[in-house]
């Protein structure tokens, strides 16, 4: 009988602390990610396409060894745009 009421004991104290330590915990954890500091357009930096700084390396081109951002184009002999691309940070 001495048996059965140490268990009941026992049952009533580690029951709560069970259910109490299984039972879902709110944290409000705010976590700061500061934004990137980059341009959000191509500045208007017009370079020819026949310039000889530039150097294309898979699909990243570079000019003067430095990632491109800006414009590159060629012109046809009578004045239209042949070609106009926009690069930031070297990518097209």
């Amino acid at each position: 009988m001495r048996r059965l009421s140490i268990l009941k004991a026992g049952l009533f104290v580690i029951l709560p602390a069970f259910f109490y330590s299984c039972g879902e915990k709110k944290q409000d954890v705010k976590i700061s990610v500061p934004e990137p500091k980059i341009a959000k357009t191509v500045p208007p930096v017009y370079k020819p396409t026949s310039d000889k700084s530039f150097l294309k390396h898979q699909d990243t081109v570079y000019y003067n060894n430095q990632f491109f951002t800006g414009y590159r184009f060629s012109i046809y002999p009578n004045g239209d745009t042949a070609v106009l691309q926009s690069y930031f940070n070297g990518v097209e």
